[in-house]
């Protein structure tokens, strides 16, 4: 299949006669076109927002004429756009399509300018190896999605249940048997689940890394061939799936509808039909105007400890740029960057950006007041976010100082290679314990290794 799709690639390289996506005009201005742009009928807050930073950008360099394009990243339809030579100069994508991108030659080798702007520099070092290729970067991470896995908390099912402490703030689970005995507390006291888990859409994979990683499992490693296998089918990771299958049958926290996926997890934490679930913080900050969630009926605490210690997936999303652009065109997008404030250095127009945003995120209904979780090293980038975005807090941040604690916890980053599948995988393995009560976890386990080694990391 892949040799069929790269001769595919290869006729349509050299049939193509279509003008790319960037270039330089002919009256000399460098033009650019920004991918994944916020439509203005879907989501009219952030169109405005994005048309704004445009007009600012246009008074800034008005040499750059800006394109628009509303695309977003999806795997087949970039491989076409690539071979054609219409990939936008810049667009988004998750961290786990990274390695594809890059093996894929058409997106641009970023080191050099991106040591000029100071941003490797500047980046934390756990997400700066995150995002490194051979030690070359590909990628700038958008700040504002930079996210860490915690759980989210529904507040009046915790004080319903007797979960609070005497000074009346919520008791939060800090270990996964405390995840447990908390979600039979709230079956036992208020009748809804305890406990939400996805379990489709790759979400339940992508979630219960979280978990499986406290037990002690790795998922894929390397070998001194080069070699890549997988590597969890071992008791460490058999815990972890027991942990689930016995959150179904024998304490019964979770849902009835255990098919559910991220958004589910939203829905039943929002709407008081589950106590407590696995999810970043951007997602909860959102829950009061997808649900009508009172802001106040919100929380969020660390990711609970196993075993073998606290661990959280922490993650963002990535721009990339055209391996087609030229130096020049390249330099227009990242002085985009820097106005939307992704960059390391701080001044005015960073500090309108992000008070900008968060002002709209505020009159959306979203939560406000989840300490940013950033990849800056500390500093003043650092505070000085955080300065912007408390002008239009919202909610009591008590309620979230517990998640934004991050003492403790050892941060990892999407598995090295076919994350996605991965995560497919293990949501299929998921669903097998959820929907069989007579499931072997070992034999689900083990036939998920191998599906996992021979369809996927076998014909890398």
């Amino acid at each position: 299949m892949k040799k069929v799709l790269s001769l595919i690639l290869v006729l349509l390289l050299a049939m193509t006669a279509f003008v790319g996506c960037t270039g330089k005009k002919s009256d000399g201005k460098v033009s650019i076109t920004i991918a994944a742009w916020p439509s203005k009928e879907t989501n009219p807050a952030k169109y405005e927002l994005y048309q704004g930073y445009l007009e600012e950008y246009k008074k800034l360099y008005p040499d750059v004429e800006v394109k628009t394009d509303e695309w977003t990243f999806d795997l087949k339809n970039y491989l076409v756009k690539a071979a054609a030579k219409q990939l936008p100069t810049t667009f988004t994508t998750a961290p786990t399509e990274l390695d594809t991108l890059v093996n894929s030659g058409y997106i641009k080798d970023l080191t050099a300018i991106m040591t000029e702007y100071d941003y490797l520099q500047n980046y934390d070092e756990n997400y700066k190896n995150a995002y490194l290729r051979d030690g070359k970067a590909y990628a700038v991470v958008d700040p504002a999605t930079v996210y860490q896995m915690g759980i989210a908390i529904n507040v009046p099912l915790f004080k319903k249940a007797g979960l609070v402490n005497e000074d009346g703030s919520i008791k939060y689970p800090q270990s996964w048997d405390e995840v447990v005995e908390f979600g039979q507390i709230i079956k036992e006291k208020t009748g809804v689940a305890g406990f939400v888990m996805p379990s489709k859409g790759r979400h339940g994979g992508w979630e219960f890394m979280n978990i499986a990683w406290s037990y002690g499992t790795d998922f894929v490693k390397q070998n001194d061939s080069g070699k890549w296998e997988a590597i969890f089918n071992t008791e460490e990771c058999a815990e972890a799936l027991q942990l689930l299958k016995d959150m179904k049958w024998t304490y019964d926290i979770l849902p009835d509808d255990t098919l559910l996926n991220i958004n589910g997890v939203q829905e039943y934490v929002g709407t008081g039909k589950a106590g407590m679930g696995i999810i970043q913080s951007s997602m909860v900050a959102n829950i009061p105007t997808k649900y009508g969630t009172a802001l106040g009926d919100l929380a969020m605490c660390k990711i609970p400890a196993g075993p073998k210690g606290r661990f959280a997936l922490s993650s963002a999303n990535i721009y990339v740029v055209s391996g087609e652009a030229t130096d020049e065109e390249t330099e227009a997008v990242m002085n985009w960057f820097n106005l939307l404030g992704m960059g390391p250095e701080v001044n005015d127009e960073m500090i309108t950006a992000w008070e900008e945003s968060y002002r709209v995120k505020a009159e959306e209904g979203n939560i406000v007041g989840i300490k940013p979780n950033l990849i800056w090293k500390e500093g003043e980038r650092k505070n000085s976010q955080i300065a912007a975005m408390d002008k239009y807090v919202n909610v009591d941040t008590k309620l979230f100082e517990d998640y934004s604690n991050t003492d403790g916890i050892t941060f990892k980053a999407d598995p090295a290679k076919c994350a996605q599948e991965l995560y497919d995988i293990l949501d299929s393995a998921i669903q097998e314990i959820f929907s069989n009560k007579n499931a072997d976890v070992k034999t689900v386990l083990k036939n998920a290794n191998n599906n996992f080694q021979l369809n996927f990391l076998d014909k890398e």
